[in-house]
C-alpha cells in the first residue's frame, strides 16, 4: 500500500473549535484508506493515522484473500 496523504483543515466545530482530518488515498486502488479527525496534523498525529490505516487495509486485504498464507503474512507486516 502507497497511500497520498493530505490534510483537509477549517473545520468548524460546535463548539468553535477547528479540527484537521488526515486523509490517505491508495496509490494503486485509488481507495481511502485513511481518514482520521485530529484536533492538530502534528507530526505525532499524521504518524499514529498512517499506522493506524495499514494495520486496517492489511486486515481488510487478509480478509479478502483466499490464501491462507497470504492472508497471515498480509497480518503481521
Amino acid at each position: 500500500m502507497l497511500p497520498q496523504m493530505d490534510i483537509v483543515g477549517g473545520i468548524m466545530l460546535a463548539d468553535g473549535a477547528e479540527a484537521q482530518v488526515v486523509t490517505g488515498v491508495d496509490d494503486h486502488s485509488r481507495h481511502c484508506v485513511i481518514a482520521q479527525v485530529v484536533g492538530r496534523a502534528t507530526g505525532r498525529a499524521v504518524c499514529l493515522a498512517f499506522a493506524r490505516g495499514v494495520v486496517m487495509a492489511n486486515r481488510a486485504f487478509a480478509r479478502c484473500n483466499s490464501a491462507r498464507e497470504s492472508a497471515s503474512n498480509a497480518l503481521w507486516r
